[in-house]
């Protein structure tokens, strides 16, 4: 048998490419080329027999499509197996929801042995995607149905002595099937598996397991992991083979989790420190990457010192024995779990590496924190933020444009923080990231915040600052800017007329001339302002103010603007009864757009489309 690795957009001969012939039905274009000696064309089909049974329906598809299901699984090209794996699961589904107790029959009796055979195949690219339909259909059976049909696949696969391949199958099987075993499967056959399997001779076997007991670990109760399988998981931590214990690595974390307090304390983290000197920089490193998360599971006042040592020793991850230079960033994506773990009384232990984390050398590192300083902010409170992180919030301000992204994407829950003296003294920045910001992806976060900006001041800086920002965002020459603040001025509008209703009535007079102005895209983007202001002011405010020029709108000659006016008519206005009074105007106008000569006009005129 063999498997060819090509890609389909491959040069293909005539007679190869020869198979789009109108003239036969699904059905015989499946038995003029199942059995073609070019193995493209039987590709193709193979491809395509998930299309043709939605195409002829269950009943015809129960008659006509199993043999050459069955037949496609003797093929002897490993690429035409495994295009066959991959139809597998639609055909569960498609079975159980059309075909009721009768589709479960074909799925048992049909696609199971299909995709057991296909399990144990010389490729391992076809086993993979097996494995992968094997998950699928088992998502479709009951708990018995899984006891009887599947468990026995897993364990001759796991007793299968003379194939190390179909063992480490069985241990990876564990993983992906553990999420979707039902009842008591997984408490009692998978750890009966998992402790079988974890004493297995071939390292590759053993590696599956340390990582199936992490997946494992999250579903099944506190006992079970504490005193089934612990026990396993800290045997397999000792391993000869590094793979095995960096394998362990990655699943400390969610042991941990799962473990009782006792075994966290007392079991885990001794293990934890010496995989964290262990021979292997790759065990090191993964140990590392984890230590944060790992640190976040236990109690703050009960974190051991060697382990808080460790993490801050993570800053000096170019000395040997701290890993290597990825162990930085793991240090820093890991900082707000470490601190919120510790605690804000605690910062000073934590201060000095989140302050050489900020200036490294690498953006990457400083990336992350710019993403995460809302969330260290959060944990510290306003006192300790404005005392230690303005001058980091200023500094990511003026870094590379990948860095400064974080703190501009989470600024309003960075400024919610500081005290509203505080807050004022970056008025001046939010509006010059606006003004002079050359990347426009700046202006689009900036308005998807416009809401949580105008809450976080006073009227008076609203007016001055914040209002004038939002119209010129209204004006952006970048159509997703312009998109992004007209979603945001339903709650902008809302919470002006809830403070200050002289000033939420001035800003809607500044807002309606957007509808007569001689650029398309002012005038459709008073239409997408329209479309998000129902449901934020009160119907009479929209039905005076904004309804009669959305009337003019919809005889646009600009088919961009009339789109939305239907979406703005149909989506929002028809049949609310908020809007009873307009009810026969609107008919009127959702007759005219459902008529319209451009097509997606009529599209969004149809109250299903909206």
């Amino acid at each position: 048998m063999s498997y060819h690795d090509f890609d389909e957009d491959d040069e293909m001969s005539e007679e190869e490419d020869n198979m789009d012939d109108d003239t036969l039905t699904p059905l015989e274009r499946l038995a003029k080329y199942k059995t073609s000696p070019l193995l493209l064309q039987r590709l193709r089909i193979v491809k395509e027999i998930s299309d043709i049974a939605l195409q002829i329906g269950y009943e015809e598809t129960k008659e006509k499509l199993i043999q050459p299901l069955q037949d496609f699984a003797d093929d002897k090209e490993g690429a035409v197996l495994q295009a066959l794996a991959e139809q597998l699961s639609f055909f569960a589904t498609f079975f159980r929801e059309h075909g009721g107790s009768d589709g479960e029959t074909l799925i048992l009796s049909t696609l199971l042995p299909i995709v057991h055979l296909l399990l144990t195949d010389e490729h391992h690219q076809v086993r993979g995607t097996a494995a992968e339909s094997f998950v699928g259909i088992a998502s479709n059976l009951s708990e018995e149905q899984q006891n009887d049909k599947v468990l026995p696949i897993i364990t001759k696969l796991s007793k299968n002595s003379a194939e190390e391949d179909h063992r480490i199958e069985a241990a990876e099987l564990l993983n992906k099937l553990a999420p979707v075993f039902k009842g008591d499967i997984l408490s009692v056959f998978c750890v009966e598996k998992i402790t079988q399997l974890s004493k297995d001779t071939m390292f590759r076997v053993r590696k599956a397991i340390a990582s199936a007991i992490g997946i494992s670990s999250g579903l099944v109760s506190e006992d079970i992991v504490t005193n089934k399988l612990l026990p396993v998981f800290l045997r397999l931590t000792s391993d000869d083979i590094w793979g095995v214990r960096k394998a362990c690595a990655e699943s400390i974390v969610s042991v941990s989790q799962h473990s009782s307090r006792t075994a966290r304390l007392q079991q885990l983290t001794p293990v934890y420190l010496n995989l964290i000197k262990d021979a292997s920089r790759w065990v090191r490193n993964s140990t590392y990457q984890h230590l944060g998360p790992f640190i976040a599971t236990l109690d703050g006042n009960e974190v051991p010192q060697q382990l808080l040592e460790h993490y801050t020793g993570m800053i000096e991850g170019t000395r040997s024995q701290y890993g290597d230079s990825d162990t930085v960033r793991f240090c820093a994506f890991s900082f707000p779990g470490v601190l919120l773990t510790l605690g804000r009384d605690k910062w000073t232990c934590l201060q000095k590496v989140y302050s050489t984390l900020t200036e490294d050398l690498q953006w990457k590192v400083r990336r992350t924190l710019s993403h995460s300083l809302h969330e260290v902010a959060i944990i510290l409170g306003t006192e300790l933020t404005e005392a230690h992180l303005l001058s980091t919030f200023g500094l990511f301000l003026k870094d590379l444009d990948q860095v400064k992204v974080g703190v501009i994407r989470h600024l309003s829950e960075f400024l919610e923080i500081l005290s509203p003296e505080r807050r004022k003294d970056y008025v001046d920045i939010i509006t010059d990231i606006q003004l002079h910001g050359g990347n426009w992806r700046f202006r689009k976060l900036l308005a998807k915040q416009l809401g949580k900006l105008a809450s976080l001041f006073d009227i008076s800086t609203v007016t001055t600052s914040i209002i004038p920002m939002a119209i010129q965002l209204c004006e952006d020459q970048v159509t997703t800017v312009r998109y992004a603040v007209t979603k945001e001025l339903g709650l902008f509008l809302s919470h002006l007329n809830s403070v200050d209703e002289g000033v939420a009535s001035d800003f809607i007079e500044t807002i309606l001339p957007f509808s007569t102005r001689s650029s398309c895209y002012d005038r459709q983007t008073f239409a997408m302002i329209c479309e998000n202001l129902v449901g934020h002011i009160s119907p009479a405010v929209f039905e005076a103010k904004f309804f009669p020029p959305l009337v003019e709108l919809s005889k646009d000659k600009v088919p961009n603007v009339r789109f939305i006016v239907a979406r703005v008519i149909v989506g929002q206005l028809y049949k609310n009864d908020d809007f009873s009074a307009l009810q026969a105007e609107i008919q009127r106008i959702k007759d005219i757009l459902k008529s319209d000569d451009d097509r997606e006009v009529r599209y969004y005129a149809r109250p299903d489309n909206c």
